[in-house]
């Protein structure tokens, strides 16, 4: 596989969150399977899983003290979804 990053996400609902990656792909993901698993507990409180923030390559919580790999989470997630609609509410990130 080639390297891949997300240039941007947007929450969606419960613990499911639409991902963009780098080659224009368009996926969505739903991460409840990894709230039970260290040190992902925290993201339990759905509060704290939608103020997700992107670093430079990848979906970030807890200050950047919580992420999963690109990867990982291309590995993971569904097949193509629709368009991801830019705006500044919660739960959105887009690099800049």
């Amino acid at each position: 596989m080639a390297k891949v990053w997300i240039t941007s996400a947007k929450y969606i609902e419960d613990y499911r969150i639409a991902l963009v990656f780098n080659e224009g792909v368009e996926k969505e993901v739903d991460l409840s399977s990894y709230l039970y698993r260290r040190p992902f507990e925290k993201l339990r409180d759905i509060e704290v899983f939608k103020n997700f923030t992107l670093d430079s390559w990848t979906l970030t919580w807890d200050d950047g003290n919580i992420d999963i790999a690109p990867e990982s989470l291309y590995e993971m997630a569904d097949c193509s979804i629709g368009i991801v609609a830019e705006d500044d509410s919660p739960g959105y990130g887009k690099i800049k």
